[in-house]
């Protein structure tokens, strides 16, 4: 019963903590392009490779049409599968959580403490 509900609450998280660069997927174009730019400062060169890989399989130009292309299919998890490693899903996931303007985090970033003071 333990391992089952382990399993249950490892899976819940790995669902939570991987759903952001889902997010990509509805993405304007201009803010999806920016965004990537950022993801690709961030990410290792071995994950750069596979992605500019995957521009090319997906005879896209740029990293944008790539993730479209990749979103069109329905399972953006599953689609990156096809092209990356469950590490550079990771990385991927990690910086468009690091990289999304429209995302405020507890992270300390912000510093307009707002304490009534006008």
């Amino acid at each position: 019963m333990n391992a089952v509900f382990a399993s249950c609450l490892f899976l819940a998280a790995f669902v939570a903590a991987s759903a952001h660069h889902l997010e990509l997927c509805k993405k304007t174009d201009d803010v999806l392009a920016t965004e990537l730019e950022c993801i690709k400062g961030q990410i290792p060169e071995a994950t750069n490779a596979a992605f500019e890989n995957a521009v090319k399989k997906l005879d896209c130009s740029d990293r944008s049409c790539a993730i479209r292309k990749m979103c069109q299919e329905g399972d953006l998890e599953a689609a990156m599968a096809k092209f990356f490693s469950a590490d550079q899903i990771k990385h991927i996931h990690d910086a468009a959580t690091a990289c999304d303007p429209g995302r405020r985090h507890d992270h300390g970033h912000d510093h307009g403490h707002d304490h009534g003071h006008h």
